[in-house]
């Protein structure tokens, strides 16, 4: 069992990360219900999702970096079962990025920006993540490297300023939106003291 559970984690260390290429995003032909279709709410709850995302590589590369501070305690398989949710939670994100990209051209001005600069951010990630696979996959045995190490710090670094970044983007939609349903609002006067 123990010789099985190696062969699935190298062939996990075989598998690259996969992020959304904007050359790679497919778009699709408009559908009747795209026509009516409310692409900037979408949008924002994209961000949302990459928000969560990033959220969660924060917490497995905050997870990595302590275990490379105690190289004793965790082998190298591990690492590897960390390293495979940060991929799957990075290419998650890239699907999500896809998708973004796919609707940008119907997306508000602000969201087309927010869009353009979430992708370098996740191509950021995901070479990060790449470098740390191929460093196990080299390295089994020597897990305390400081060079490791910092790629988690990268990791950890980049994931929280894209988590920054969708979390004012998020912030920013909500706040919009609640001044347009004020602004909606009939006045009624004479409820009010001295009005």
């Amino acid at each position: 069992m123990r010789i099985l559970s190696r062969l699935v984690l190298l062939g996990f260390l075989a598998l690259p990360v996969l992020w959304a290429d904007p050359k790679m995003c497919v778009r699709e032909a408009p559908i009747p219900e795209s026509y009516t279709w409310n692409f900037p709410a979408e949008a924002v709850e994209r961000f949302d999702e990459l928000r969560a995302g990033s959220r969660e590589v924060m917490d497995r590369a905050a997870k990595l970096d302590a275990f490379t501070r105690h190289p004793r305690l965790m082998g190298w398989e591990s690492h590897a079962i960390e390293l495979d949710q940060v991929r799957f939670h990075i290419n998650d994100m890239g699907e999500t990025l896809c998708r973004l990209q796919t609707i940008r051209h119907v997306l508000e001005p602000w969201q087309q920006k927010a869009v353009d600069r979430i992708t370098p951010r996740l191509a950021a990630l995901a070479d990060q993540t790449e470098a740390a696979i191929e460093y196990l996959r080299e390295n089994q045995t020597y897990l305390a490297d400081p060079a490791y190490a910092d790629y988690f710090d990268q990791i950890y670094e980049g994931s929280r300023d894209l988590r920054e970044a969708t979390t004012r983007y998020v912030d920013y939609a909500e706040t919009t939106s609640e001044v347009e349903r004020l602004e909606r609002t009939p006045q009624i006067e004479g409820l009010l003291p001295g009005s």
